[in-house]
């Protein structure tokens, strides 16, 4: 598991709810670019599931919280509502090609084809092997014939229906869309409530139970949802989160340590002193005194 800091950025206070568009007149919206090292795509969601290629690179994709590293001809998958997010590695610039589907064309299927277990939800990321193979077949051919989408139109349709043959017989569950998909939707909004609740004030956050009202749902489930979304429980996130805002102010103001440590909402200096030591490595002080130039706004940030 990557560090949590590395996941979701203090700044942005939540994952993003992403509005994907279809390509006009095909079953998904293709999207192709190139990241410089280091660059980032936020934490987010959205509604469609989403087939990532990487053509040239290295690609670190977090997907819930699961840490996946996609080099050149890598392939995966993101299920519906899924949070996830990536960075380019430090390197060289990464290139990939990124397919959106909109899943009502595997309700279309489903009509007609009632042999799949949809109850089977293959939770595998990463597509490999003969299915793999077709797909990476298949989606090289896309990137072929895109950039002259209109003059081979039905030759780039075929393509796409093709790879959607191969995930749906590997992702049958994705063509379920009742109850369940929008009892989903409606979890991850109260999901983005209560971290944009938690995030506002630090010191006072909303208690375990407070959280899960405010998202719709139990304790128990709501306890179970956020370590499935973020890979933490909601008590480390919000340790953690305390950790990250202390250390912020640690660097960029002169407040003195034991403010910043009731501030950031620990109530013992010794307790945040012992907890920080053991996420640094290194004492508040220590933190602050390898950098001393941070706390002037002038100045370059420190690595």
């Amino acid at each position: 598991m990557e560090e949590w800091n590395d996941y979701l950025d203090y700044e942005k206070q939540e994952p993003f709810h992403e509005n994907t568009l279809l390509f006009k007149g095909l079953p998904c919206d293709i999207l192709s670019g190139i990241g410089l090292p280091g660059h980032r795509v936020e934490p987010h969601w959205h509604e469609a599931a989403e087939l990532i290629y990487i053509i040239a690179g290295t690609t670190r994709l977090v997907v819930n919280g699961s840490i996946f590293i996609l080099q050149p001809g890598g392939l995966a998958a993101i299920s519906p509502l899924d949070v996830h997010s990536t960075t380019v590695v430090t390197g060289a610039p990464a290139e990939s090609l990124i397919l959106q589907f909109d899943l009502s064309s595997w309700d279309d299927i489903h009509k007609y084809d009632m042999s799949l277990d949809t109850s089977k939800n293959v939770s595998d990321n990463l597509i490999t092997g003969l299915s793999g193979q077709r797909i990476r077949e298949h989606i090289e051919a896309v990137r072929e014939i895109f950039p002259d989408q209109h003059s081979r139109y039905f030759a780039l349709k075929s393509y796409i229906y093709m790879i959607m043959d191969e995930l749906y017989q590997r992702y049958p569950a994705w063509s379920i869309n009742d109850s369940r998909s929008r009892g989903l939707l409606d979890r991850l909004h109260g999901f983005n409530r209560v971290l944009v609740a938690i995030n506002a004030n630090l010191a006072l956050p909303p208690t375990l139970a407070e959280a899960a009202s405010l998202a719709g749902m139990s304790a128990p489930a709501f306890s179970h949802f956020f370590k499935r979304k973020l890979g933490k429980s909601f008590t480390d996130y919000i340790h953690e989160l305390r950790l990250r805002h202390a250390a912020r102010l640690i660097l960029d103001t002169k407040m003195l340590i034991g403010d910043i440590a009731y501030q950031s909402g620990f109530n013992s200096l010794n307790f945040f002193n012992k907890v920080f030591r053991r996420h640094f490595g290194m004492t508040p002080l220590q933190y602050r005194n390898r950098c001393p130039h941070r706390q002037s706004p002038e100045t370059d940030r420190c690595h």
